[in-house]
């Protein structure tokens, strides 16, 4: 297995079709109920697979269409100068965006920490079982902070993290199962991976799209999953 100019071209333009394909349906909800959204975690772990591994598999052959990649090998084999081709300054290009965005995504991640840690401090803080009664699973702790401003899981400290509202019984019961949901699935392990891959590919505008459909689809999934067993008029 190698990477090659044609592999890398194969693999962005099979991507970016499978990557539209998805965002078609994830932005029209009523195609989007047509499949199941194990249909959907399996397309996307095609394409994350596929943009991870774009090399030359051993069971496949590639059809090359001269048409098309003999220009592109022309223009990245182009000398610049001595030994200094198109190709080496293209790689030079993805080094340099590749450190700044990932300085960046380190610097986003310690800023959230310390967030994190400071709202903790100004939280008051409760345990899963406050609010749900018989509830057999792990008992995660729940901040209430008027600094957050909607119910999530913030950071890597499986915390659930609540605005200052009166939320109904039902709504609060909903509330806390989704961001449970979130915990258990392993959604901000999943958004990191996703974030390492757009700094890898932080030159291709079809990732981006990727990465905003999957975090729509972890909303998406982890409302099915909470809504599963309930009634029609629950759900």
């Amino acid at each position: 297995m190698e990477i090659t100019i044609s592999s890398l071209f194969i693999t962005i333009l099979l991507s970016t079709l499978m990557i539209y394909f998805l965002n078609f349906f994830m932005k029209n909800s009523n195609k989007f109920k047509i499949f199941r959204t194990d249909f959907f975690t399996f397309l996307i772990l095609v394409i994350v697979l596929r943009i991870l591994f774009p090399v030359e598999l051993f069971f496949t052959k590639s059809i090359y269409i001269s048409s098309i990649m003999n220009p592109i090998m022309e223009f990245f084999n182009y000398e610049l100068s001595s030994n200094i081709t198109i190709l080496h300054i293209s790689l030079s290009i993805w080094l340099f965006g590749f450190i700044i965005f990932g300085f960046r995504f380190i610097h986003e991640l310690v800023v959230s920490y310390k967030i994190s840690n400071k709202i903790q401090e100004k939280s008051i803080c409760y345990k899963v079982s406050d609010f749900l009664n018989n509830y057999d699973g792990k008992d995660y702790p729940i901040m209430i902070s008027d600094i957050v401003k909607s119910p999530m899981v913030f950071g890597l400290k499986n915390i659930i993290f609540l605005p200052q509202i009166e939320f109904s019984k039902v709504d609060l019961y909903n509330i806390i199962h989704h961001e449970i949901r979130h915990i258990k699935n392993h959604d901000i392990f999943i958004k990191i991976f996703i974030n390492l891959i757009t700094i890898l590919y932080w030159w291709f505008p079809p990732v981006y799209v990727l990465s905003k459909n999957i975090n729509l689809f972890l909303e998406i999934r982890v409302d099915d999953q909470v809504t599963r067993n309930m009634s029609a008029n629950s759900r």
